[in-house]
């Protein structure tokens, strides 16, 4: 995550205003550099990183930053996905080995085990959310 300016976007409705050195301080943080390495990129003190650690403000910046990291992992890994999928079905249907068959035919179908009770999982959660949230 870039954090160029001096709001940081911390959901659709909320934002908060940080300055620019703690912008960067979040930025070197979310790099997994330390507190002093941290604080020497933001031009700060050690003492104003350790201040600004436990602000909420500031402490939503580290956890949207975090997320986004996450989600755009999550993204990188769907993209092989297909290219997964296509490289199983290959060795399925034409590998030498009888193993390397058997075991590119295991993977696909658990996988797809997996993605199937993943989405009855999420059907339930749904409806459990539906049946909570009604007035």
């Amino acid at each position: 995550m870039t954090l160029t300016t001096a709001t940081v976007r911390l959901s659709e409705d909320n934002q908060t205003c940080l300055t620019s050195r703690q912008i960067r301080a979040v930025a070197a943080l979310l790099r997994g550099l330390n507190y002093v390495d941290a604080a020497t990129e933001a031009e700060v003190s050690l003492s104003s990183i350790k201040r600004w650690v436990v602000l909420p403000e500031f402490k939503a910046a580290i956890a949207a930053g975090k997320k986004q990291a996450i989600e755009t992992a999550v993204f990188d890994l769907a993209d092989g996905c297909s290219l997964s999928v296509t490289t199983l079905m290959k060795l399925m249907r034409s590998a030498e080995s009888e193993t390397v068959r058997c075991r590119a035919a295991e993977a696909v179908l658990n996988s797809t085990m997996r993605l199937f009770e993943m989405g009855m999982l999420v059907d339930r959660v749904s409806k459990l959310e539906s049946l909570i949230n009604e007035p």
